[in-house]
């Protein structure tokens, strides 16, 4: 299972995209991986993976499951994107979005549109790190879009 999310980091610019992914692994643990890819100025990612050390939890009123899991990456997701928005925006204030955070669940079309406009590097790395097979799936034949190709209309 996977989730996109963006995440607006400044007012006017492009968002952050954040990928997360929730699958068991071969010995039925869970395992989970977080892709943030941060737009420029600052371009830069941040990928991660965990794995959970029991196959569930034991006395809470939690379940662990992939709903669980993609929720907690997303959490340390956001994390990652405050700590970059402190790095790089801390001192231009007037740039950050106003108020708290904020992520939208975004469908793959995203991933579509980037492809085409030729900005959408981060896609093949995410294709050759990921070990969640449906996200597989979804990139693949994105990947094999080629550019589109604009002229100016006289």
């Amino acid at each position: 299972m996977y989730k996109i999310h963006t995440a607006q980091i400044t007012q006017y610019g492009p968002p952050a995209i954040v990928v997360t992914t929730s699958f068991k692994n071969a010995g039925g643990y869970f395992k989970g991986e977080s892709f943030v890819i941060f737009p420029a100025p600052h371009p830069e990612h941040k990928f991660e993976a965990i794995r959970f050390e029991q196959k569930k939890f034991e006395g809470v009123s939690i379940e662990l499951d992939d709903g669980f899991v993609l929720d907690e990456l997303l959490r340390q997701a956001r994390i990652d994107i405050g700590l970059h928005i402190e790095k790089y925006y801390s001192n231009k204030a007037f740039l950050i979005s106003v108020g708290e955070l904020k992520t939208n669940e975004v469908d793959s079309s995203l991933f579509v549109h980037r492809q085409v406009r030729g900005d959408a590097a981060f896609l093949a790395e995410i294709f050759n790190k990921t070990e969640c097979d449906e996200l597989v799936s979804i990139l693949d034949p994105i990947l094999d879009l080629k550019r589109i190709s604009k002229r100016v209309i006289d």
